[in-house]
């Protein structure tokens, strides 16, 4: 496999996202409920972006968020095909992740959205307790069956994944419920009026999870250039039993977070940033939305200039994490 291979086609993908902007705005003016729900596509895409750069990072798309409020409000056939149309389409510009992968998560998600109606029901209506519902059920019980009925080879890599992501998809399941839930509530009640208060804040989310997989393409090419491993072997799981170990080992991760101290800088800025959303879980304190923008764009700058400030007072950039090259442990696809 060429080194060269791209895992996001970051000039079709902004490309396409100027071309739905135009969009959006246009059906401002001719039908506003259109462009609203435009403007969740946009966002949705964006959001697969870090999902197709690395498994790590595979949990943090807001397609289910959005899946569950369409359902609830205009129906859970329309909410499934949303669902699977932003999966299938956002993998035209993400190349190297599983088509099988691509195809499994898709139907899960029609499927997720058709049933969610019912298991907004059978959470006494509430939505936070229908979101917990709908991943459990909709999305991770759909993925394994098909597992199970056409693909029982990856039966337990995926379990393992799914066991490590259930206590991040708990977490930001609560938080985009508690900081948005309201607001997206209120948004349906007034007929998805267009916001451009919102237009502002989708952009702003599109920004971030844009210099996010700038970011984490940027370590792996690090990584790749240290390790003689390619860019596809890297996005590629392990064997089963090596999947937990790739989320927190420190010094031997094979993905994302082994490599220079530009990538520990990433790894850093997850780490507090977590703590820190986790820390006003624990707490009951919920920031508004712009507080939490601020608080993320602050903590990166604060620590990328304590790195810069170390690296100056020593006199030279701070050591790396990764080993001598061991190409073969990389080899597995």
């Amino acid at each position: 496999m060429s080194e060269k291979v791209e895992l996001i086609l970051w000039k079709p993908l902004i490309e396409t996202t100027i071309v739905l902007y135009l969009l959006v705005l246009l059906l401002a003016v001719v039908w506003q409920p259109a462009a609203m729900v435009l403007m969740f596509a946009i966002v949705c895409l964006w959001s697969r972006v870090p999902c197709m750069l690395s498994n790590f990072t595979k949990d943090m798309d807001v397609i289910d968020f959005f899946v569950v409020f369409l359902a609830i409000n205009i129906g859970g056939v329309f909410a499934g095909i949303f669902g699977m149309s932003i999966m299938l389409f956002s993998r035209l510009f993400g190349p190297g992740e599983m088509i099988t992968y691509t195809i499994k998560d898709s139907i899960a998600f029609l499927i997720g959205g058709m049933i969610t109606p019912f298991l907004y029901i059978l959470g006494f209506k509430n939505i936070l307790i229908t979101m917990y519902l709908f991943t459990i059920v909709g999305r991770y019980g759909v993925y394994v069956l098909q597992d199970f009925l056409f693909d029982q080879g990856a039966i337990f890599t995926d379990i393992t994944y799914i066991a490590v992501g259930i206590p991040f998809a708990y977490f930001s399941n609560t938080i985009l419920i508690k900081i948005f839930g309201n607001s997206l509530n209120n948004l349906f009640e007034t007929g998805l009026q267009f916001s451009f208060g919102l237009f502002f804040l989708i952009t702003a989310f599109v920004v971030g999870f844009y210099l996010f997989g700038k970011m984490l393409r940027h370590a792996e090419e690090e990584i790749s250039e240290k390790t003689g491993a390619t860019i596809r072997e890297l996005f590629h799981s392990p064997e089963p039993h090596e999947v937990i170990i790739s989320y927190f080992d420190v010094i031997h991760i094979p993905w994302i977070l082994e490599g220079s101290f530009k990538a520990f800088r990433i790894k850093l800025f997850l780490m507090t940033t977590s703590l820190l959303i986790v820390t006003f879980f624990i707490k009951d304190y919920v920031p508004k939305w712009y507080e939490l923008i601020t608080m993320i764009v602050v903590l990166y700058i604060v620590i990328h200039l304590l790195i810069i400030f170390i690296e100056k007072i020593t006199g030279k950039e701070l050591p790396e994490f990764s080993r001598k090259k061991h190409p073969n442990n990389y080899s597995k696809v």
